[in-house]
């Protein structure tokens, strides 16, 4: 819903209307030039004196306008054709004739003058770079409005580019913004915000501080905070800014719309009913409400409105007011029962949100999305037609209606896809992802529908693809960057800039979390503001490179035949999980064969994972005959389905969903008489099976550790870990104990090091990530806690892309907050996302000493060159297995909390092999030299002359 006439018209007018009564800079005419005769001189003097006055007339009217205009372009005849020195005066005149085509509603006519206006400036070295800001600024509206939001950016950009070295130029907040503007058309809401509150900080910086502009901005990061779900923040600040009288009727109609979208259809129709009439973007909120409250004729009345408005001031341009006029007219329609009526609206609805698209037909969808869009529209359009084309195609035989449907659902995901990886904060991705799960269920559940109908295995492996893309789909982006691995010259300096300004905010957010003090509060927001829109720019330059952008937005599909042939050895099974509000899918991946198997699953099935956990957690409280018909309901639901298909094999690779991903697979029951996973196979996981294709790195040569454990002994901030230091001691490499095992140590020798062991307190805050963190050592000395914790939010940012394995031996390290299709925010996942090939993590609060018994063994099969899935399967049986423990400490909740993430390949060489050939090498050389030494001593035994015995 379009909710923000002040930032596509109103903020419009504004400009236009402080430039008028403003005016750009008045240049006095120039001595005429020898190639002007004096009398063409006077002319053109004369005509451009006569249009600045009526430029500058205190009671302009459209034909006073009209006259300016045309003075102006008798000016520029004069002035165009013949060379002259009077540059200033030709520029200007473009940039006035401009201007008042913008003031007559005539952007298209506006545009020649502003870029005539930019070779004037660019031909003459003597006019300063200054001059271009504002034909930057007008030509990127101009495009806008035509609705090519690539160009606009374009052009912000070069205007933002100017104020880097004019910082003081005039109207530089209304660049910002516009700017904010199109990334939240775009939607990207966070970003929009940064570029509003800069826009709005200029404005309250000046002498007298313009209230329309302040109550415009205002109103503009209201919209974004409504468009992030935060309904009551926004629905305050909009109240702020009506308090002031400004706007009453934009803001009536978006604090109606905030009501609507927070679910309060009678609400806002309340606020909404107080617009003056006459706003085709209120009859549109005011017909999605009653559509909302099922009052069908109420609905059709005002989307009839809305059409009998955009009639009026009719337009070959692309519309999104129009476009929602549209969509909720095919709404109407589906509620009415009409849907084949509905699909032809949808589409045009579509076309007006694409402005590369222009086909009719219901069943063709954009192709492919390249740069900025109104993504939330047109998905939400997509999303309509093939909601609607299901429909029909669930009754009859004929499949075309649901092939079509899947094929306008995969449209909507591409452009999830596209749009996700243009934003550069993972809060934007995350609440597209919020946005894009339920879709991806609905696709997957429709693709196996159509691959029970048609038997053709082509279905499965575009549903296996899309609830692969469809889960971690931000650290899927993240690992996809091609980063410093591809990067040379500038666009390397652009990354490692972009990235160090990244560390930066995340310090800076962290410190805003923590802070009370409200003037501080405020410069740490300043800051932050600064230092996001610096990583914005990054960020666009580095997209300037071919190489980055080409490697930014491929797919990274990796597809069921790439895994079979490429990332699977012949011990190796591959089960990926995925569950709508019915079904659980289970695919399987093996060398020979790959498939799919769906069993039912309910409420019951999922409340049987959390209670099962639960259980783990609670450790020895827990009830064990309830813990073991526990799992064996849920290895029922979960192992039995799939079993005949990976029997056969001894290495599972685990991708799982949601919920699912909260237990350990190893701790499950084969079919085979309650026999554990464990004891059958060794499991490793990941968060998608596209993360299996991220380029490897060769195998260290050497096994070598940076071990830190930071309360092996007492003293210290935080309690001791007393078996700690078994777990790292005799450890080849750099082993820090106590207080050397500092924050500041760890930053320092992490890039030297393949295997990194922390062995220390964390902390997984699931209600605020960003108070989730590892403990270091610490005096506790009033020492600042950022000196002394690691938090997720910099984790993410460290650069470890060499690092081969992290083991986190700290407590939950594996828990976190989840988020519906990404999976569990945790702090193991930062360790992925900052590019580490695989982490060791804890589930849930486990024994010290078991912990550390496991983890001692886990490193004694790593340093013989086993697997990493295996080096842990085989340290769990050790533990399992040994006849010291007493069997009360042998239950899953002490022994399954450890699970590997990610690449499942050795550490280091695996040399037995080679000192195998070696030794049996040894072995026939003394037996040789053995011999040669009984020869020789029978010979001289024998004496000279004497024969030796045959």
């Amino acid at each position: 819903m379009n909710n923000t006439p002040l930032i596509a018209y109103i903020c419009l007018q504004l400009l236009l209307q402080a430039i008028v009564f403003s005016g750009v800079a008045q240049p006095q005419p120039e001595p005429a030039s020898s190639h002007l005769t004096s009398p063409v001189a006077s002319v053109y003097q004369s005509l451009y004196r006569q249009a600045e006055k009526l430029y500058a007339s205190d009671n302009a009217t459209p034909h006073t306008d009209s006259a300016a205009l045309s003075g102006y372009q008798k000016v520029i005849a004069l002035l165009d054709k013949t060379p002259s020195v009077n540059d200033s005066i030709l520029f200007d005149s473009y940039m006035k004739c401009g201007i008042l085509h913008l003031s007559f509603g005539e952007s298209g006519k506006a545009l020649p003058s502003f870029r005539n206006a930019v070779l004037t400036a660019n031909a003459k070295a003597h006019l300063p770079d200054s001059l271009l800001f504002k034909p930057y600024l007008y030509i990127g509206s101009c495009l806008y409005d035509s609705y090519d939001l690539d160009s606009a950016l374009y052009y912000y950009k070069l205007a933002e580019d100017i104020l880097d070295n004019h910082s003081t130029l005039a109207e530089s907040e209304r660049l910002y913004n516009k700017v904010g503007v199109l990334y939240y058309e775009s939607g990207d809401y966070r970003r929009s915000i940064h570029y509003f509150t800069k826009a709005l900080t200029i404005v309250r910086s000046h002498q007298v501080a313009d209230p329309l502009l302040v109550g415009n901005y205002q109103n503009n990061i209201a919209s974004a905070l409504l468009k992030m779900e935060e309904y009551g923040k926004a629905i305050d600040l909009y109240k702020t800014v009506l308090s002031n009288h400004s706007y009453r009727n934009e803001l009536f109609n978006n604090i109606g719309t905030a009501y609507l979208n927070a679910g309060d259809a009678s609400e806002a129709i309340r606020w909404l009913g107080q617009v003056r009439p006459g706003n085709q973007a209120t009859y549109n909120n005011l017909a999605c409400a009653w559509l909302r409250l099922n009052k069908l004729d109420s609905a059709a009345h005002n989307l009839q409105q809305a059409l009998t408005e955009y009639g009026k001031k009719p337009t070959q341009q692309k519309n999104q007011d129009y476009a929602n006029t549209l969509k909720y007219t095919g709404d109407l329609l589906v509620a009415r029962d009409s849907p084949m009526k509905a699909l032809d609206y949808y589409q045009r609805a579509i076309i007006q949100l694409d402005r590369d698209f222009d086909d009719l037909a219901p069943e063709h969808n954009p192709a492919a999305f390249i740069g900025l869009h109104n993504s939330f529209q047109l998905f939400d359009a997509l999303v309509a037609k093939a909601r609607t084309f299901r429909s029909l195609g669930s009754v009859g035989p004929d499949m075309h209606p649901l092939i079509n449907s899947f094929s306008a659902y995969a449209a909507a995901l591409s452009l999830a896809n596209h749009v996700q990886r243009m934003y550069y904060s993972d809060e934007a991705r995350l609440f597209l992802v919020k946005k894009a799960d339920t879709v991806y269920k609905e696709t997957v559940d429709l693709g196996y529908r159509l691959f029970q109908r048609q038997k053709d295995p082509a279905w499965l492996e575009k549903i296996f693809d899309c609830q692969e893309a469809g889960k971690a789909s931000v650290l899927q982006a993240r690992l996809g960057d091609p980063g410093l691995r591809m990067l040379k010259g500038k666009a390397r300096d652009l990354f490692l800039e972009a990235r160090k300004g990244q560390a930066e905010a995340a310090r800076l957010n962290l410190l805003l979390s923590s802070t009370k003090d409200g003037p501080v509060l405020t410069q740490l927001q300043i800051r932050i503001r600064e230092v996001e829109l610096r990583i914005s720019a990054l960020q666009e330059r580095l997209d300037q490179y071919p190489e980055y952008y080409r490697s930014k937005f491929a797919t990274g599909n990796t597809g069921i035949a790439a895994i079979r042939k490429e990332f699977l050895t012949e011990e190796h099974a591959l089960l990926s999980y995925y569950y709508t509000s019915h079904e659980l899918y289970c695919f399987y991946v093996t060398r020979e064969r790959s498939g799919c198997v769906v069993s039912p699953w309910d409420a019951t099935s999922l409340a049987n994972i959390l209670a099962l956990r639960n259980n783990l957690d609670a450790a020895g409280l827990a009830d064990r005959h309830a813990t073991s018909e526990l799992t064996r309901l849920v290895s029922r639901q979960l192992i039995a389905p799939v079993y005949d298909k990976i029997k056969d094999k001894s290495r599972l690779i685990i991708i799982p969903y949601n919920e699912i991903g909260y237990l350990p697979f190893e701790m499950l029951e084969t079919t085979a008489g309650h026999r554990l996973l464990v004891r059958d196979f060794s499991v490793s996981y990941d968060y998608s099976a596209n993360i299996q294709s991220r380029a490897q790195d060769a195998i260290p040569s050497h096994y070598q550790v940076l071990a830190l454990a930071p309360f092996a002994g007492e003293g210290g901030s935080m309690p001791s870990l007393s078996r700690s230091s078994s777990e790292v001691e005799g450890l080849p490499g750099r082993i820090l104990l106590n207080d050397q095992a500092t924050r500041q140590q760890f930053v320092r020798w992490l890039p030297h090091y393949p295997i990194i062991h922390l062995a220390t307190h964390a902390i997984a805050n699931d209600e605020d990530p960003l108070q989730s963190y590892i403990e270091f050592y610490s005096t506790g000395n009033k020492q600042a806690d950022t000196l002394h914790r690691l938090y997720e939010q910099e984790i993410y940012h460290l650069g470890m892309d060499s690092a081969a394995l992290v083991i986190l031996s700290a407590c939950e390290t594996g828990n976190g907050r989840l988020v519906h299709g990404e999976g569990l925010i945790s702090l193991s996942r930062a360790f992925s996302y900052a590019g580490c090939k695989s982490v060791i993590t804890s589930l849930w609060k486990a024994d010290d000493a078991a912990t550390a018994f496991i983890i001692r063994r886990v490193h004694h099969y790593l340093q013989k060159g086993k697997p990493k899935d295996q080096a842990l399967r085989l340290s769990k049986i050790d533990y399992q297995d040994n006849p010291d423990i007493e069997d009360r400490y042998k239950t899953p909740s002490y022994w399954a909390h450890l699970i590997l993430l990610g690449d499942y390949k050795p550490v280091a060489e695996n040399n037995q092999g080679w000192w195998l050939v070696i030794g049996v090498i040894i072995l026939c050389l003394l037996l040789a030299f053995t011999w040669w030494t009984i020869i020789k001593n029978r010979v001289r035994m024998a004496g000279p002359g004497e024969k030796t015995g045959g």
